[in-house]
């Protein structure tokens, strides 16, 4: 995952089971190029971490002295990142303090912002954060079977991922496959096409987690993690923050009533072109 592309305010929101924090502090690591204190459980000097005050709430004095940090040089690093934990919890007073520093960081800073509440968040606070949803395990694994889900089972070919493979059959058996999903009525199609989406957005972070040098622990499929590891080192290095973004653009274009199987193989072929 390079740097240089990723946006500097994201918000990750789910519910307190997921792995939000988890993924928010390995990504730290990562823009501080310092992944082995992290395994030493050791903290760092320019990951700093804001949490709820006695009264469970960030207060207008807490969220001024975390900008007047933000304004402060890195110690040891090139750059600092900043989490804030639990963001649904900031007075109206504070969210509208920290707009500013949102909307202009200062250079080489990042700002992660953990929501388990998104609808308790402004939306003036969304318009500025580059948003990514984690959902649980267990709610997506049950309603992904590896045996069933065409989209996992051509996810986990040993073709996908690889940049001279021959992508016509395998979007040639993902049209034949949707056709039979969308012929099906026993549930919304567009609820349909969400979980596909769920499944192709865990799919991909776990290669760019791979690819970037992220602890293994964190794979979501962990019963493919022979296969992901195959396709991180035999695909072109991917931007998260890209493939992201070209899945939010699906969602809207899902949302619209396109057809599932042309918004998955557009997507896909997007993501083989980055």
């Amino acid at each position: 995952m390079e740097a240089h592309t990723l946006p500097p305010v994201l918000l990750f929101h789910g519910p307190l089971s997921t792995p939000k924090y988890q993924f928010a502090e390995e990504l730290a690591f990562h823009l501080l190029g310092a992944s082995g204190s992290k395994n030493a459980g050791e903290s760092h000097p320019d990951l700093h971490q804001l949490i709820p005050d006695k009264n469970g709430l960030h207060s207008i004095t807490s969220i001024r002295e975390f900008i007047a940090e933000t304004m402060l040089p890195p110690f040891t690093a090139k750059a600092k990142v900043f989490i804030i934990h639990h963001a649904e919890k900031m007075l109206a007073t504070s969210s509208n303090a920290l707009l500013k520093t949102l909307e202009e960081p200062p250079s080489a800073t990042w700002i992660i912002l953990l929501v388990s509440d998104i609808s308790a968040i402004l939306p003036t606070i969304l318009s500025r954060c580059c948003v990514m949803a984690f959902r649980q395990k267990a709610s997506l694994l049950q309603d992904h079977d590896p045996k069933t889900d065409p989209l996992l089972e051509i996810l986990s070919s040993s073709l996908f991922g690889e940049e001279k493979s021959p992508w016509f059959p395998l979007f040639q058996r993902l049209e034949e496959s949707l056709k039979e999903i969308e012929k099906d009525e026993s549930a919304p199609l567009e609820g349909k096409g969400q979980a596909f989406l769920s499944t192709l957005m865990y799919w991909m972070r776990d290669l760019c987690l791979l690819q970037s040098g992220g602890d293994p622990a964190h794979i979501f499929y962990q019963a493919h993690m022979e296969v992901l590891q195959r396709q991180a080192q035999t695909s072109k290095p991917l931007s998260f923050p890209k493939v992201y973004a070209l899945l939010d653009k699906a969602q809207a274009r899902l949302a619209s009533n396109m057809r599932l199987s042309v918004v998955l193989e557009e997507c896909l072929l997007k993501i083989q072109l980055l």
